[in-house]
């Protein structure tokens, strides 16, 4: 932190680091939290949610996990809302 402040103010703002940059987030809407999922011989299990990132930076890929994190699956992504943070995904 010293070294960035010694190094104050930058040549160009709009090339300084963002100060309040959030980590991408994302949370399941479907199915609801604590629901059972599946039957037996199902093969798929359809999830959705909603991503989004700080920096305004778009959401490229949602890799979805239904064992702990064991094993991944890519989601679907929807077309961006308006925002161009966010991204719906299945």
């Amino acid at each position: 932190f010293e070294n960035d402040l010694a190094n104050w103010p930058p040549p160009r703002l709009d090339q300084a680091p963002i100060v309040q940059e959030m980590p991408v987030q994302s949370l399941v809407c479907n199915p609801p939290q604590n629901s059972l999922v599946g039957m037996k011989g199902a093969t798929d299990i359809e999830v959705k949610g909603v991503a989004w990132s700080g920096g305004g930076r778009k959401i490229e890929r949602v890799d979805v996990s239904v064992d702990g994190g064991k094993s991944w699956t890519a989601a679907e992504l929807y077309k961006p809302i308006e925002q161009r943070r966010n991204r719906h995904w299945a």
